[in-house]
């Protein structure tokens, strides 16, 4: 089958062979890679809310926020939502030493954690929440805001749509 020149059937070299497949492997994985057609993922546009939750916070940060209205990205300045409702306030929890030398629980002074409830329309689809700037909003992300009272910042604790 292979002569001493190392031609199949005296016709054909094996390197020449061995390159034709390349060639088609290649040209296969070409084709597969460009021209299959893109998965579409549904999106719907409708109102979600989300509960931040900001920490640590002094007493004219939560007065603030008690005065509601809307709520933008401190970098970017796009619309996050509408502060809705002030869910909780709380003093923040920490703890302190007893005169025993045990540990206890204490609150640190005149700081507070607040939860808001946001309310935005958005893009609801399996990959997520985005408000309709395009910020994606996911639990557990930290968001840097400002209301017309206040900046501060806060971790997304929940979402739900409406």
């Amino acid at each position: 089958m292979i002569n001493k020149e190392g031609k199949l059937f005296g016709k054909v070299s094996i390197i020449d062979i061995l390159v034709v497949i390349v060639i088609l492997a290649t040209a296969v994985g070409v084709y597969a890679r460009f021209s299959s057609t893109p998965q579409i993922v549904e999106t719907t546009t409708q109102k979600f809310s989300y509960i931040v939750k900001v920490e640590e916070v002094r007493q004219y940060t939560v007065e603030g926020l008690l005065n509601l209205g809307g709520m933008y990205d401190e970098e970017t300045k796009e619309y996050l939502g509408e502060i809705v409702e002030v869910v909780s306030v709380e003093p923040t929890p920490d703890t302190g030493i007893k005169s025993n030398g045990k540990a206890a629980p204490t609150f640190v002074p005149e700081k507070f954690t607040v939860h808001i409830k946001v309310e935005t329309d958005g893009s609801v689809s399996d990959a997520g929440y985005y408000t309709l700037s395009n910020r994606f909003i996911g639990t557990g992300g930290d968001i840097t805001f400002e209301t017309k009272y206040v900046s501060t910042t806060g971790t997304v604790v929940s979402i739900e749509k409406d």
